[in-house]
């Protein structure tokens, strides 16, 4: 036999709901912060193949690095921008430096 109180009429629904918003504000948060994770390791694989070819290329005596630095940015979700990041669009910047192994150093 249940027993029911007079106040809880509709409580069920309401933790669902606050749960729900918790859950879609957990969920923006990791779909944003892996969007932002991707392009920021292709920038890195990107800069990294520059650099690499600078630094295999030059003569080294004025340069004793090869650096490469590029920056972009992403759209998060509306959720994600109001909650998590502040604002719609996330900087990123990546920058590469990498010792010349030119030869004759």
């Amino acid at each position: 036999m249940a027993v029911r109180a007079e106040g809880t009429r509709g409580q069920a629904l309401v933790e669902l709901a606050i749960g729900m918003v918790v859950v879609a504000l957990v969920l923006s948060a990791l779909f944003a912060f892996t969007r932002y994770i991707l392009a920021s390791l292709e920038m890195q694989r990107t800069l990294r193949a520059d650099a690499g070819r600078s630094a295999f290329g030059a003569h080294g005596v004025d340069e004793s690095y090869s650096s490469s630095v590029r920056r972009d940015a992403i759209t998060v979700s509306p959720m994600a921008a109001d909650y998590i990041f502040g604002s719609r669009r996330v900087e990123i910047k990546e920058e590469v430096h990498i010792p010349v192994m030119g030869i004759g150093q």
